[in-house]
């Protein structure tokens, strides 16, 4: 992701749930320890996200991808992409948080190799909601 994306992530963002603002893009954007991705079609960001690690472990903080693009694989690359980039830096291990109701993407998790390690009970409001904690292996070979 650069800087140029910025605009066309931030109406990404506007449509999706728990939307970010400009200035969290551009912190993650420019945090030493961030990767952050887009997903292009046709010249246009159909989708993104950012993870941050620290040592041998990363969290992923946030993928979107436009509505229109769902169910056409790119959150999929953006996570193959996302391992390789975190497998050049040393990771072995990515985690994630994710609404226990959201089953869809609990789902689509869970087939790229996430399991669920934990449960934050009331985690999130607006609806109300546990968060669960997912764990991906990420293999050095």
């Amino acid at each position: 992701m650069t800087h140029g994306d910025v605009k066309a992530v931030v109406h990404l963002e506007k449509k999706v749930s728990s939307p970010w603002s400009r200035s969290l893009i551009e912190v993650e954007l420019g945090h030493a320890r961030s990767i952050t991705l887009t997903a292009m079609a046709a010249a246009e960001v159909v989708g993104w996200c950012s993870c941050r690690y620290v040592q041998d472990e990363a969290e992923l903080l946030k993928i979107g991808v436009a509505k229109k693009w769902r169910r056409c694989s790119v959150a999929t690359c953006l996570l193959a992409t996302l391992e390789e980039e975190l497998r050049d830096v040393g990771v072995v291990r990515q985690y994630l948080e994710v609404r226990s109701e959201n089953l869809p993407a609990v789902s689509f998790y869970q087939h790229a190799g996430f399991t669920v390690t934990g449960r934050r009970i009331n985690y999130y409001s607006q609806p109300s909601d546990d968060a669960l904690v997912l764990k991906n292996n990420i293999s050095l070979i």
